[in-house]
């Protein structure tokens, strides 16, 4: 466990992808041009996704900006004997607002920190706060001396917050924030939500757009909710919903078995196969190990409804018991 300090690529990325925008929409691409635009696509996916959404967001904007694609196409025409500098330069300008508008979404594209599925990593950041960053998980930080951020993009993170500072400790997701009153809290994006379980001391979580004043609440130490970008769910133990724990425990207490193994499947490169709509309605309660599928399932199957098979081929399927 080493002190890190995140890559700073997106920008550079951003304005590349700015540049073949522009001599795209200008039309007037050389055969030396278009082969080192291909060569740049080849280098990485995440170029190509970054160029495509900018030039879908181009496709979108209004009348009045459409003078201004025409004007770049002039500039491009005419400089197009200059340096790759010169025009980049413009083109940059050019798509400045669109990065603007856009900047959440490119950041993502490019987060600082990322996990494979089945994979844990423990990260110091600069102010001396340690992450545990959970399996598939991704995000993005910001610790400049004006603030101290995190927004997580996927998955889940363990935060051990150093309280000794000035600054909130914040995490954010796109369906609000959670800010550090204490020490250690856990916080996990779903497609519809965002999870937080306080381990010790308090936690501040906001929606993105309360619905109502004071949208706020604070979670006490074992308490946990859920964020939606205009509400929060009651507080309630951890226990209670399923959280998960610093050792990636999965705490559950009546609890779906699809639930269950939706998590165990965040660390799985090979997902186990079932059918959620069979399995609705069984639930279980207990302590289950979320980086050993097998002895998971296996508990679960000796208390609830279900059948695990083990194929040959390393492939594991869950039933309903018959």
């Amino acid at each position: 466990m080493t002190r890190s300090s995140p890559p700073n690529s997106t920008s550079d990325v951003v304005e590349q992808a700015a540049y073949w925008a522009a001599l795209l929409d200008s039309g007037d691409m050389t055969d030396e041009q278009y082969n080192e635009f291909e060569a740049w696509c080849a280098l990485n996916p995440l170029h190509l996704r970054t160029l495509e959404r900018m030039r879908d967001f181009d496709k979108r904007v209004t009348e009045t900006d459409k003078f201004e694609r025409d004007a770049l196409r002039q500039v491009l025409k005419r400089r197009r004997n200059q340096s790759i500098g010169t025009i980049l330069s413009i083109a940059f300008v050019a798509f400045a607002g669109w990065a603007a508008i856009q900047s959440n979404y490119v950041h993502d594209l490019f987060p600082d920190y990322q996990t494979k599925s089945g994979h844990i990593r423990t990260v110091v950041l600069n102010d001396g706060s340690e992450i545990m960053i959970g399996s598939d998980a991704a995000l993005n930080v910001y610790m400049n001396g004006k603030k101290r951020e995190i927004r997580l993009i996927r998955g889940q993170i363990l935060a051990k917050v150093d309280s000794d500072q000035p600054l909130p400790f914040i995490i954010k997701t796109q369906h609000g924030s959670a800010t550090a009153l204490g020490t250690s809290f856990i916080v996990r994006r779903e497609a519809d939500h965002t999870q937080v379980a306080v381990i010790e001391s308090r936690v501040r979580i906001c929606p993105e757009k309360p619905a109502m004043p004071n949208g706020c609440t604070i979670l006490a130490a074992g308490q946990q909710a859920g964020i939606t970008s205009t509400k929060i769910s009651s507080g309630m133990s951890i226990g209670t919903a399923g959280g998960i724990g610093a050792n990636e425990w999965l705490e559950a207490d009546d609890t779906e078995v699809v639930e269950i193994i939706n998590q165990l499947n965040r660390y799985r490169k090979r997902p186990i196969r079932f059918n959620a709509a069979s399995l609705r309605g069984i639930r279980v309660t207990g302590s289950f190990p979320l980086l050993n599928a097998g002895q998971t399932l296996d508990g679960m199957a000796s208390t609830a409804d279900i059948m695990v098979r083990y194929h040959e081929d390393g492939e594991i399927t869950v039933t309903r018991r018959r």
